[in-house]
């Protein structure tokens, strides 16, 4: 039975009204949305989340002012940006985090700093692959991955090394459900600046679980970032691997061999050297690897020589890793 009071959007027009104070929501259009808010509280009746809705538009229609005076492009997005994550403390804080109505919210103001990027993109007079990368990772907020996608393969032309913008593409690949290439792209990822790799904001809950695996090895902070890998390579949870060329295996040796000069000075302190270098030894391998099963005589004659040079270097530097590699893949 229905309380009294309490009435359905099906057989009430104020239930009606009451949904349609969404879709105001969803175009950002909060003034009118609490106009129509107060009118519907007056009349005294019961709907779902009332009270609450009326505080998460009261928060926004609190800032029409500021927003008013902030300037157009790279200012408003980044003033926008500093806003939601201020509401969102706000919604932790009221226990509102898990109102249905905050997807609406969203859409409206990441619509609207995605607007401002583009804004600010066209405004350029070069491209800006950073500010195409936020833009990137505005995108995702809002489920738009093929966009995203496009928009970071662009960027990738003026920034093919950067570790952050590998990560996004992961996470634009798997909300596509393009597994292998997002698997590709975190490797890559965490092969060019595992540290660059901001945690809190990917997305994909593959990398989430890898990272959750190692804090169980006991690791913290940043050494989540550069044992990941490790135990990425020791699990095959990159599976999913892209070839080096030949230039790129040439520059990945030269810094694999100033790596081991390092490695060999720092004696005392090598806690963030060996992750580096067990990554820079297992990609080796995984790119010699390949020339012995597929390569051309040469390639395979020269394998032959470094994987097995691989593989020591890996006992050398941690015997366990070796171990336990060995183990998996003998």
């Amino acid at each position: 039975m229905r309380e009294e009071n309490q009435l359905t959007f099906e057989d009430d027009p104020l239930g009606r009204k009451y949904q349609q104070t969404f879709e105001l929501i969803h175009r950002g259009a909060f003034e009118e949305a609490w106009t129509a808010l107060e009118e519907i509280h007056a009349q005294g009746v019961s709907l779902p989340d009332l009270y609450d809705v009326m505080k998460c538009v009261k928060f926004w229609t609190n800032r029409r002012a500021r927003m008013d005076q902030t300037d157009e492009g790279l200012p408003m997005s980044a003033w926008l940006e500093g806003e939601w994550k201020a509401f969102e403390q706000f919604l932790l804080s009221k226990s509102l985090a898990d109102l249905p109505v905050i997807s609406h919210f969203r859409e409206a103001i990441w619509g609207r700093i995605i607007d401002h990027y583009v804004t600010a993109f066209q405004k350029s007079d070069l491209p800006d692959p950073d500010l195409l990368l936020r833009l990137s990772e505005a995108l995702l907020v809002t489920g738009q991955y093929a966009r995203a996608k496009e928009t970071l393969l662009y960027a990738r032309k003026f920034k093919p090394r950067d570790a952050w913008l590998h990560a996004l593409l992961g996470d634009a690949s798997h909300g596509l459900g393009e597994n292998d290439r997002s698997v590709a792209a975190f490797r890559d990822a965490f092969y060019y600046n595992p540290r660059a790799v901001d945690l809190a904001r990917v997305r994909s809950p593959f990398v989430h679980d890898l990272a959750a695996k190692v804090a169980e090895q006991g690791f913290v902070g940043s050494e989540i970032n550069l044992w990941l890998p490790i135990y990425a390579e020791l699990q095959n949870a990159f599976y999913a691997k892209r070839s080096l060329g030949e230039e790129e295996a040439r520059r990945l040796e030269r810094a694999m061999y100033e790596m081991e000069i390092e490695f060999e000075i720092r004696r005392s302190d090598r806690g963030e050297l060996e992750p580096l270098l067990l990554n820079h030894y297992f990609r080796l391998l995984d790119h010699w690897g390949g020339k012995a099963r597929g390569g051309t005589d040469e390639e395979a004659r020269l394998a032959a020589q470094k994987v097995p040079a691989l593989l020591k270097k890996i006992k050398d530097v941690n015997e366990n890793i070796y171990r336990e590699f060995r183990s998996r893949y003998a």
